[in-house]
């Protein structure tokens, strides 16, 4: 942990200095209205938590080009906010790293909760995705 959040600042750090959030939140008022930009931002927070896996190492990521394409589309800066928060709970399913304690406190393999974690990540995945379309 006291080696990724320097990384962390640091991914932020070239992002905002080579432009590359500037980039990235032109793609998506190019692909997203108003409407289906908090259902987009949540699609990319799905990817970008295998990369960086901390919900606050996410934000610092995700953040700079979230919520300036937020503002250009005049979408809703909550809801794009919170999409990015879905997102990056809806992946740590496929990367149970919370589960470790408890897998080993019962002495068992992280397999036998893995089977049970991905199934959550497809159903929350498809409900949340659809929330976003339908009640935003």
């Amino acid at each position: 942990m006291i080696l990724q959040y320097p990384i962390y600042g640091g991914i932020m750090g070239i992002m905002g200095a080579t432009g590359l959030a500037a980039m990235i939140s032109k793609f998506f008022v190019a692909i997203a209205t108003g409407h289906t930009l908090p259902f987009w931002t949540y699609f990319a927070s799905l990817f970008i938590t295998f990369l960086v896996p901390s919900g606050g190492g996410h934000w610092a990521v995700q953040g700079p080009f979230a919520i300036p394409a937020a503002v250009t589309l005049h979408a809703s800066i909550p809801a794009v906010t919170m999409s990015v928060a879905l997102g990056e709970q809806v992946s740590n399913m496929m990367q149970p790293f919370w589960a470790l304690p408890v897998v080993a406190m019962a002495g068992i393999g992280i397999q036998r909760v893995l089977g049970f974690t991905v199934v959550t990540f497809l159903v929350a995945g498809i409900i949340y995705g659809a929330a976003l379309l339908i009640l935003t």
